[in-house]
């Protein structure tokens, strides 16, 4: 009987001695979840509104002054934007793939780094300067170059200039998944890259990139590139759409061996575009400038660009929800390609007065000038796959004031090591024609066999004339609320001040 009053006893102890360890057990459990939930507000997942975002819903206000934009400012998380759905092929969304270090991520059954950055817009805003200054250090290694029949064996365009690779803008894109299957297309992408092999040390890691600056305005490419880079750096840089869209136009000329010059005589006015119609002291150029600023603001007018709202969701699952920012491109694509079909047509040309300008006009302009200077909209399908860690922004005023302070910032970004960037920013690169008059005065580093990147000395880049006073404080009026709807998106100050664009 002793015995099993000892044994019970001891039994009952050691259920205490349990009880007490499950217990701690609970307890450290708990303080563990309460950590990872806590430190969990602080991450940004796509689609995903953190609980501090569910409780916010003021905006910041937009200083009226112009600012000094911290290209590390972190940009503002979208707000309740859930993802459009991932493409139904039966492949993972993002592709799988490992991250060895900072600056080297190994996608998919590959041994060599995929490119740790890719400079994605804006046009005319310096990206080919950028670029050719980060070509310059030594950790920094340029395209491969490709064959002769590159295009014929995968389906895809060589790259433009030794930069531009635009592989994932929507038609090349689906001309190489076309031609190779998906995942072989992936192989085609990264091949136009050197090797690059891990290191063990970081520090030692050598990158490469792209410069493709139109990736920003085409469709679906901030989703293409994701499902492959999802680890990639972005550097967008951002000009004065007033200076971008003029700058545009003489770029575009400068390509033509013979610019045409259309002498049109209409200037057709807009509610987003109205300026007083005084066509006798203008020249053909700055003529056509105005009448190709009315045809594209026309279109954006009747896609009703200015009522798009960055702080609601960008897709919900219906056919247009919110003014989709992919909505948006395709009603001005959709208009610009009507206007090319009915020119086509002398009786739709000849009905209305509207109508023979935007004709007699439209043959030489740039489609969609105004519409890649209004930046939110472009920049909001990116801000719902990347994290806000991995884009820098750089205004391209600040670039050009201050280069080789902007380039030290650049350089911290993607983790190199410090250059001398004085000794490489005097010259500037550009896109250039070698056959055009600009492009024989020209330098050509990488060849020159079609377009290709040239140097210029810095004073000689903006070589043409002037805008006219009246045709940039129009276009400083029309491009103010879309700079506002960037301010709202970033959360930052305005980026231009529209006094400071009409000389007061």
């Amino acid at each position: 009987e002793e015995a099993q009053t000892r044994q019970v006893a001891t039994w009952m102890r050691r259920q205490s001695e349990t009880k007490k360890v499950l217990v701690l057990a609970a307890i450290i459990l708990s303080l563990l979840a309460l950590s990872y939930i806590r430190s969990g507000e602080d991450r940004v997942i796509p689609g995903r509104r953190t609980p501090a975002q569910k409780t916010k819903t003021d905006v910041p206000k937009n200083s009226e002054t112009e600012a000094e934009i911290d290209p590390h400012t972190p940009l503002r998380d979208p707000r309740a934007h859930p993802l459009p759905p991932p493409p139904n092929d039966g492949l993972p969304f993002p592709l799988p793939g490992k991250v060895v270090n900072e600056k080297c991520y190994l996608p998919l059954n590959r041994t060599s780094c995929a490119p740790t950055f890719a400079v994605i817009g804006a046009m005319k805003s310096g990206t080919t300067s950028l670029f050719g200054y980060l070509l310059e250090h030594p950790e920094m290694l340029p395209l491969r170059p490709t064959p002769p029949d590159f295009e014929k064996k995968t389906g895809v365009k060589p790259p433009l200039a030794n930069k531009e690779i635009r592989f994932f803008n929507d038609h090349n894109f689906a001309a190489a998944v076309k031609h190779n299957g998906f995942l072989g297309a992936q192989h085609v992408y990264l091949n136009l890259f050197e090797e690059i092999l891990p290191t063990f040390d970081e520090e030692d890691q050598i990158i490469t990139g792209e410069a493709t600056p139109m990736y920003i305005c085409q469709h679906r490419t901030a989703e293409s590139m994701y499902r492959l880079l999802p680890h990639a750096k972005l550097i967008l840089m951002l000009r004065n759409p007033v200076d971008r869209v003029y700058s545009e136009f003489w770029f575009r000329r400068a390509l033509k061996v013979k610019p045409p010059v259309n002498e049109a005589s209409k200037i057709v006015p807009t509610r987003l575009l109205n300026w007083d119609l005084d066509a006798d002291r203008l020249n053909a150029e700055q003529l056509l400038f105005r009448m190709c600023c009315s045809i594209d603001a026309s279109s954006i007018e009747e896609c009703n660009y200015d009522q798009w709202d960055p702080t609601k969701p960008f897709y919900n699952g219906q056919k247009r929800p919110y003014l989709e920012p992919e909505a948006l491109r395709n009603c001005t694509s959709d208009n610009h390609n009507k206007l090319r079909k009915e020119n086509k047509n002398p009786g739709f040309c000849s009905q209305s007065p509207k109508q023979e300008a935007f004709c007699s006009a439209s043959l030489d302009c740039t489609p969609h000038g105004l519409r890649n200077g209004i930046y939110a909209p472009q920049i909001a399908p990116w801000l719902q796959y990347y994290p806000r860690k991995n884009i820098m922004v750089i205004r391209s005023e600040d670039f050009y004031n201050d280069t080789p302070k902007v380039m030290q910032e650049v350089q911290e970004f993607l983790g190199l090591s410090d250059f001398p960037w004085e000794s490489v920013t005097s010259k500037a690169f550009n896109i250039m024609n070698p056959k055009t008059p600009v492009g024989r005065a020209a330098s050509f580093e990488h060849g020159n066999v079609g377009l290709s990147m040239g140097t210029q000395s810095v004073g000689d880049v903006s070589n043409y004339e002037m805008m006219d006073p009246l045709s940039r404080r129009a276009l400083a009026r029309f491009f103010h609320p879309f700079n506002v709807q960037l301010s709202k998106l970033l959360g930052t100050p305005l980026f231009w001040d529209v006094d400071y664009e009409m000389g007061q």
